[in-house]
């Protein structure tokens, strides 16, 4: 062993200490230890519930969509795409809004029409029906003596009081549909077969979306549908610089549709972390201050080593080496505290408020944030060894 690290054991583990000294020691470790904690685990969840959300909005739309006039079509833009061999899918969809009631009822619910020319479940694994009878997507159509069919969102069926039922006839009601005798607009009414719900764990679309087949749409609406054509790629992250390459283009990234979303989330992931930076401020002040009453008791041995030839590199890594083992310490616990938690909330269910609409607690644990943290935190701890060294160094004999 070292001379320094014999000594610095020696002041830091000396028997006649002060109460205090003691109670600053393990109140800077337990600071140090719960205030990295709180970090990587706080740093954890909020990456989970942003790569769920993600996942979630991916799920239900696309990587990017593409809005095409009156004088475009679906064939020639889709043989464009299909050149480039970051695409994997397009998807034709027709959107619109409607109203949605029992053929009985005189209450009706707005609704947003969502018409695909494929079936969705090819495009995304977050999406399930809960049919009664199984289906495939052009069974949604029209046949002879036979209704067309939709797919309703499950908490839209519930805040419609729906009760499922084989083939329960629906109406959906679009308000400016035609010209009427009189010059006026009269609403287009058709009748649907309610075939199945959905649910795909994005609110948004659970709660409004009613899913139809593209030739469906196109008779309810006419000319008012807004025809859009879904791109999906390989590499999602790859939509923005997809979207440079068609500058001609009506086109709208994931990224650009979603920004206020994930900039609310990125700007509290910030402040959380500012937040705790502080709280673990905190603990290596009082590290620091743990070193200032060491010099305060220890400075006659302080001045005695000086005299004795101990040179100011040794003394001022004396401090420091006592700072980090401290540090180092309080890292070590928070560290395996904080992945020990994390790893208890994935296997552990917990019955969360409705609200959230999630199922458990996401958490995305990385090793490389938890290191960083580390290596951050054992930098502080040595700063904080810098100011306690150099009183020390300025201390002397008459002293």
């Amino acid at each position: 062993m070292s001379l320094n690290r014999f000594l610095g054991f020696r002041f830091l583990f000396h028997r006649h200490h002060s109460a205090l000294f003691y109670f600053l020691s393990l109140l800077s470790v337990a600071l140090i230890a719960l205030s990295l904690m709180a970090f990587l685990s706080i740093q954890a969840i909020l990456s989970g519930f942003e790569e769920d959300l993600r996942d979630k909005v991916l799920g239900m739309n696309p990587h990017l969509r593409i809005m095409l006039s009156d004088q475009d079509s679906f064939e020639s833009l889709e043989a464009k795409l299909n050149q480039d061999k970051n695409v994997l899918a397009l998807q034709r969809v027709i959107l619109g809004e409607a109203l949605l009631k029992l053929p009985q009822a005189k209450a009706s619910q707005g609704v947003q029409l969502m018409a695909f020319a494929q079936d969705p479940r090819r495009f995304t694994s977050s999406l399930r029906f809960s049919a009664l009878l199984d289906f495939a997507w052009e069974d949604l159509k029209s046949k002879e003596n036979q209704l067309p069919s939709l797919v309703i969102g499950e908490e839209l069926v519930k805040e419609m009081g729906l009760i499922e039922t084989v083939d329960q006839e629906l109406d959906l009601i679009y308000p400016f549909g035609q010209l009427g005798p009189t010059g006026s607009l009269e609403p287009i009414k058709k009748t649907f077969a309610w075939r199945s719900n959905f649910t795909s764990g994005y609110f948004d679309a659970d709660s409004r979306w009613v899913l139809l087949n593209l030739s469906e749409a196109k008779a309810l609406l006419g000319d008012f549908a807004r025809r859009e054509l879904w791109v999906f790629l390989k590499d999602s992250n790859q939509a923005l610089a997809f979207a440079k390459k068609w500058p001609g283009l009506q086109i709208k990234p994931w990224q650009e549709e979603h920004s206020r979303l994930f900039s609310a989330l990125s700007l509290e992931r910030w402040g959380a972390r500012l937040l705790l930076v502080l709280l673990l401020a905190l603990g290596v002040l009082t590290l620091m201050n743990v070193n200032f009453l060491l010099v305060l008791e220890r400075r006659l041995e302080i001045t005695l080593l000086k005299a004795l030839g101990l040179s100011v590199s040794k003394i001022k890594l004396l401090f420091s080496q006592m700072a980090l083992f401290l540090g180092s310490v309080g890292g070590l616990v928070g560290l395996v505290g904080a992945w020990l938690f994390c790893t208890w909330i994935q296997s552990t269910p917990f019955a969360l408020p409705q609200a959230y609409y999630v199922e458990k607690i996401p958490v995305h644990w990385r090793w490389d944030h938890g290191l960083l943290a580390f290596v951050f935190l054992i930098f502080l701890c040595f700063l904080s060894a810098r100011l306690p060294a150099k009183r020390s160094i300025e201390l002397s004999i008459h002293e």
